[in-house]
């Protein structure tokens, strides 16, 4: 019996990047970012990953920057509202669960 051979359905629409970058106290681990932006952004998201973290005076002692590229895969190609709302449900995510400063 040959393998299984699975297909996945090309999307109507290419997909979106976006950046986030956030501060937080340096106790704050990384994987609870990324588990707050996961959560927060709903089925859209494709993918999240840190992809810079700073540490240095321009952001204060005890704090480090983080930043997230995000890919969201939209069901249509006029979706650029729908992920800019995204967006704004998980910056007020970061804000609210983890005290995060949107830079």
């Amino acid at each position: 019996m040959p393998p299984e051979i699975r297909a996945v359905p090309i999307p109507a629409a290419q997909p979106l990047d976006r950046d986030l970058a956030v501060v937080l106290d340096e106790g704050t681990p990384v994987g609870e970012l990324l588990r707050i932006v996961r959560l927060s952004a709903g089925p859209m998201l494709a993918d999240a990953r840190l992809f810079d973290a700073y540490r240095g005076e321009q952001i204060g002692e005890g704090r480090v920057s983080y930043a997230v590229a995000l890919r969201f895969q939209p069901e249509a190609g006029t979706d650029e509202k729908a992920v800019e709302k995204v967006m704004n449900k998980i910056r007020g995510s970061v804000r609210h669960h983890l005290g995060g400063e949107i830079r």
